[in-house]
């Protein structure tokens, strides 16, 4: 957010710094090659059929909970940062695409994840849990974070054009 208010003030020098901020990050996250990614770092759990974080907080890799909340913090800012630098897009959107696709794959027909994860057509909304294994069953702890989710996935539409 500091990037794109920074862009607004036209304190470029500002934004700069956050974008490049931003993006050591977000490659940091969203590179492995095994040696010095502990302990953040992204993978495909064969096992869940969904992507997990190493170093990641709130059961995401144990329970399957809080992906697209959690992800939402990788998309959104990487829908930014992209905005500005398309080295950053063509080096890792793929990542990013897988993350959108564990939370909120468009794809009926995805081999890997299956079709709108978190979303629930019939309730209108999407779900925190991972499998309802408490006694209320999934839940829907913070709409701020499901909105902001799917308010990161559509930047990202709107950066890749994609619909």
């Amino acid at each position: 957010m500091i990037a794109l208010i920074a862009q607004e003030l036209e304190d470029y020098e500002l934004r700069d710094k956050a974008l490049n901020t931003l993006r050591k990050v977000l490659v940091n996250w969203l590179t492995y090659d095994g040696e010095d990614d502990v302990p953040f770092y992204m993978y495909y759990h064969t096992n869940w059929g969904s992507m997990s974080g190493d170093g990641g907080d709130h059961g995401m890799a144990k329970n399957l909970t809080d992906h697209h909340f959690l992800w939402a913090y990788f998309i959104f800012p990487a829908a930014v940062l992209a905005s500005y630098d398309s080295e950053f897009l063509q080096g890792y959107g793929d990542m990013v695409e897988m993350l959108i696709r564990d939370c909120m794959n468009p794809d009926k027909n995805d081999e890997m994840f299956p079709f709108m994860r978190n979303f629930d057509p019939y309730e209108g909304h999407s779900w925190a849990g991972g499998y309802g294994d408490n006694s209320s069953g999934n839940n829907q702890e913070s709409s701020s974070e499901g909105t902001f989710a799917w308010a990161g996935l559509y930047l990202w539409g709107l950066v890749t054009n994609q619909p």
